[in-house]
């Protein structure tokens, strides 16, 4: 996986040949690539592949002969069993196969011919709704006709863990029992939320604990484009990540966004140790 800074030093040199583009020694070396994004009752599962230097044309390369070890709370290191095109997860024999509400997990990873690598993250404890009631509906103008939305108010218990929360809102046919897979828009204008941008729907609320820690605190979210009457039900999905899930969601987002190579220079977040990659928790549930 190339650096972002890859992009712009191929763009200016298009631009003049007299440019120069300064680069760290790390750019020049090929780095382990370790991916591992722990959910709550999900199985673990950890991707490495190899980075490409600024100097090689090649693609990254998917790592199958590594040796990853994994450990949970400080307790014995696991060996990872190799499954497919660069995955790693524990054997059966460990015990250990689903990552654990408020569990700290640590990994190492290792090549021959590259550096070793490292991350940590803690799963955070799943979030706790105390209600979720319907209080408004109706709709807005949008491009001659009427968008319908509904309000709600949801009430969460917060655990005192330090991190975000993220509300979805999905539809799915009232009466079934399938995971809803129908995204809809989703707007608030609580201060948490709106204060640095305003009101916008959106595919997601995004928003940080630090100012409710281990107390009870309430949303107002209104979910668009749910016809009334028409036989469809609104599922919530709220999810509590970690700081690096955050940053590493945001980060990706930005450098998505970022409009071409000749716009400022976004770097993902990273947090593997003497490598790339991120390691990141989250636990989710729904809210019916």
């Amino acid at each position: 996986m190339k650096s972002i800074n890859y992009f712009l030093f191929a763009a200016l040199i298009l631009v003049s040949c007299e440019t120069i583009i300064p680069f760290e020694d790390k750019d020049t070396q090929s780095l382990i690539t370790m991916h591992a994004a722990l959910s709550e009752g999900d199985s673990i599962v950890a991707y490495l592949s190899r980075s490409v230097s600024i100097i090689d044309n090649g693609s990254p390369q998917i790592l199958d002969s590594a040796k990853v070890l994994m450990r949970m709370n400080g307790g014995p290191w696991d060996t990872l069993k190799h499954m497919i095109k660069g995955s790693y997860a524990p054997m059966a024999s460990s015990g250990n196969l689903f990552a654990q509400a408020d569990g700290l997990y640590e990994f190492k990873a290792y090549h021959i011919g590259l550096d070793s690598v490292s991350g940590h993250a803690t799963v955070p404890m799943k979030p706790v709704v105390l209600s979720m009631d319907s209080i408004d509906s109706g709709s807005i103008p949008q491009g001659g006709w009427n968008y319908p939305y509904r309000e709600f108010t949801l009430v969460m218990s917060d655990s005192g863990q330090a991190g975000y929360y993220r509300i979805q809102a999905y539809q799915r046919f009232r009466g079934t029992a399938t995971i809803p897979l129908y995204e809809l828009e989703v707007d608030s204008d609580d201060i948490l939320i709106s204060a640095d941008r305003g009101r916008q729907r959106k595919n997601s609320l995004l928003f940080s604990n630090e100012s409710f820690l281990n107390t009870n605190r309430s949303i107002d979210v209104s979910v668009f484009g749910v016809e009334p009457n028409s036989g469809m039900q609104i599922v919530f999905k709220l999810t509590k990540l970690d700081l690096s899930s955050y940053l590493y969601d945001v980060s990706l987002e930005t450098y998505l966004n970022s409009g071409g190579p000749f716009t400022q220079p976004v770097t993902v977040y990273n947090n593997v140790d003497n490598g790339l990659g991120v390691v990141s928790a989250k636990s989710s549930i729904w809210v019916f």
